[in-house]
């Protein structure tokens, strides 16, 4: 669902994160659309949490609400992917990052939208937000390694921002194909953005330049 060509068999093309032993989810729920059961558009490789009846997507339907009924607001790994244009933006603390899905589109952002709903569960009272909660601890943990991975390569050719970049590149290259890759692109773009509670763990990204 995040890049428009390359495999689902490692990340999941609903939540960007590690598929694991995959599912079959029928984009269109077997109990609604039961001729659609088996036509391969409809079968979508997922991980086990996007899949959860419970809490997330399960059975749940990418239809807007009709009439007619239309399925072009939304996602869809295959026919509707989001463009290469698509990325996380975090909030606040790095810790309580809550990440949210982000296009220079207006037409993409409403898909977008549709999709947080969708994972998320925002219909309910008390939505589940399952999703989101997923995508903050991921930011968090990602946001550990990289303040330690910067400070230990920091040197008087290396800027904070430099190797953030360097990281920012590597993870835009790795899109669709490496586990999180868009989570952890936004931590290094909030990092970029000089946002003070990014920043404040880092050591002193000016070191002394050699005489």
């Amino acid at each position: 669902m995040f890049r428009e060509s390359g495999s689902t068999q490692v990340v999941c093309p609903y939540c960007d994160g590690d598929i694991g032993t995959h599912e079959l989810d029928h984009y269109y729920c077997k109990s609604r659309f039961p001729l659609l059961a088996c036509s391969p558009w409809n079968l979508v490789p997922v991980c086990k949490s996007c899949n959860c009846l419970a809490t997330c997507k399960g059975d749940r339907v990418a239809l807007s609400p009709g009439p007619p009924r239309s399925a072009t607001e939304w996602l869809h790994p295959f026919q509707r992917p989001a463009s290469v244009d698509t990325h996380i933006c975090l909030a606040s603390d790095p810790r309580k990052s809550s990440p949210s899905l982000r296009s220079p589109d207006a037409h993409e952002q409403q898909r977008l939208n549709n999709h947080i709903w969708l994972m998320d569960r925002l219909d309910h009272a008390t939505p589940f937000r399952s999703l989101s909660k997923r995508w903050t601890q991921v930011a968090s943990v990602r946001f550990d390694v990289l303040v330690g991975q910067v400070n230990r390569r920091l040197n008087a050719t290396n800027s904070r921002d430099s190797l953030v970049q360097l990281m920012l590149d590597e993870h835009h290259e790795s899109r669709g194909q490496a586990v999180a890759a868009l989570v952890h692109a936004g931590v290094c773009r909030a990092v970029l953005e000089q946002r003070a509670e990014y920043i404040a763990e880092f050591a002193d990204s000016n070191p002394p330049t050699l005489a």
